[in-house]
């Protein structure tokens, strides 16, 4: 964790080879504080703890984990043989009291992932084995209404979708195992999915029919690791498309084949250290976050899409916005992982029911 706000050093809160990560920021459930969320590889140690505005460490607790619901009551260890090294959960984008988690099998959590119902098994396991990338969008809007149940859900290249009622397959998407899932925050029907195949692919009508908007994206990036959605409202001609790879990519008005992707850059060319970026998150108040291998977390300030422009400056987590900032990024040696990303295997494990 970065202990103080601009500070180059992050210490070590949590051990292991890491995994997914989740902060739920509501000021009104719990103001002048937020709730992290970390784990270690198989969702070891899944933990939340609570920090103040200022960023000392507060508290933390184990998360429950209990399945309250479903053909099994109990641990999610002891009910559930398919946990994977690389566990996907998410924090409902509208009410970050709620989480999903997806083995083979889907679970909701309305309480901070304490108590767990069984949504289904899915013969597959959520998310593609990449080891990067968010396979679930949970928590959107329509027509100006809040819509936290909304889901959708990528296993292998299977996406299920709900909105309220039972759980559908998109039948119709055409694209390779699901990568990074991402929605319109103010439009749960325009829907986003980069896949294994470094392709994007994107729909406006909830999954009935996509486009594929790889386009020229091939050509910037030989790696698509995940996609974020920008957009200031319902309408798919406002939304700006990112896309993280060896570099970070962005597509106005992401609705056909023919558009063109372009680097995110400021006025020396670059916006980030050469480096892999395998996660992209865009919040409203801050901008859009960074998180890439090896050259720390990176941000674009929010006001930088007050104008069409998508060149901007950055700003390093770690330090303010300077070209002696990225210079010194670039400078530092790369820490190796312990178990360094890699392509699905060309079989993957077997689920077990």
């Amino acid at each position: 964790m970065q202990i103080v706000p601009g500070d180059m050093t992050w210490n070590e809160f949590f051990g292991g080879d890491g995994g997914v990560v989740g902060v739920d920021a509501d000021q009104i459930a719990h103001p002048g504080a937020s709730l992290r969320y970390t784990s270690s590889q198989f969702f070891g140690g899944f933990s939340r703890s609570t920090w103040d505005a200022s960023n000392p460490f507060l508290t933390s607790v184990r998360v429950g984990l209990n399945i309250t619901s479903g053909p099994c009551l109990g641990s999610l260890f002891v009910c559930d043989p398919n946990i994977q090294f690389y566990q996907p959960f998410t924090i409902n984008a509208i009410d970050p009291s709620r989480m999903l988690i997806g083995t083979a099998s889907i679970y909701e959590s309305v309480n901070g992932g304490d108590s767990l119902t069984n949504l289904g098994f899915l013969g597959a396991f959520v998310g593609s084995f990449s080891g990067w990338g968010q396979p679930m969008a949970y928590g959107s809007r329509f027509g100006g209404l809040p819509i936290p149940g909304v889901f959708y859900v990528g296993a292998g290249s299977t996406i299920y979708h709900r909105v309220s009622g039972p759980i559908t397959k998109l039948g119709s998407y055409p694209g390779g195992a699901v990568v990074t899932i991402a929605m319109n925050p103010n439009n749960y029907q325009q829907v986003y999915v980069c896949d294994l195949n470094n392709r994007v692919w994107g729909s406006s009508d909830e999954g009935v029919t996509w486009v594929n908007l790889t386009a020229n994206l091939p050509a910037l990036t030989g790696l698509v690791t995940t996609i974020a959605v920008f957009s200031p409202d319902d309408t798919v001609a406002n939304t700006t498309l990112f896309a993280g790879g060896f570099g970070i990519f962005a597509l106005s008005n992401p609705s056909t084949a023919s558009g063109t992707w372009a680097p995110v850059a400021d006025g020396a060319g670059v916006l980030i250290p050469p480096a892999l970026a395998l996660d992209l998150h865009f919040d409203p108040a801050n901008g859009l976050v960074v998180g890439t291998l090896g050259r720390g977390a990176w941000l674009l300030p929010a006001d930088a899409f007050a104008t069409p422009s998508i060149a901007a400056a950055s700003s390093a987590l770690p330090s303010a916005s300077s070209p002696a900032s990225i210079a010194a990024a670039k400078n530092m040696p790369l820490a190796e992982p312990s178990v360094p990303p890699s392509a699905a295997p060309d079989v993957p494990p077997s689920v077990a029911p």
